[in-house]
């Protein structure tokens, strides 16, 4: 699934669809990012949640 799919995907109604999306958008590097950022201010609840907890990117030791 390409990133701009998993975008649009992430308010779906079934579950398993919003899962699937939200980890496309997890491993799409800083590209995904870009989009979460974006997510994060969504009039929808359930897009805020998944693209807050994605939209900082994981540090490393």
């Amino acid at each position: 699934m390409s990133l701009e799919e998993a975008e649009k995907i992430l308010s779906a109604d079934d579950f398993t669809v919003r899962e699937k999306a939200e980890t496309t958008l997890r491993s799409g590097g800083s590209e995904a990012l870009v989009i979460l950022e974006q997510l994060v201010r969504s009039d929808d609840p359930e897009v805020r949640t998944r693209a807050s907890r994605n939209a900082t990117p994981t540090k490393t030791h």
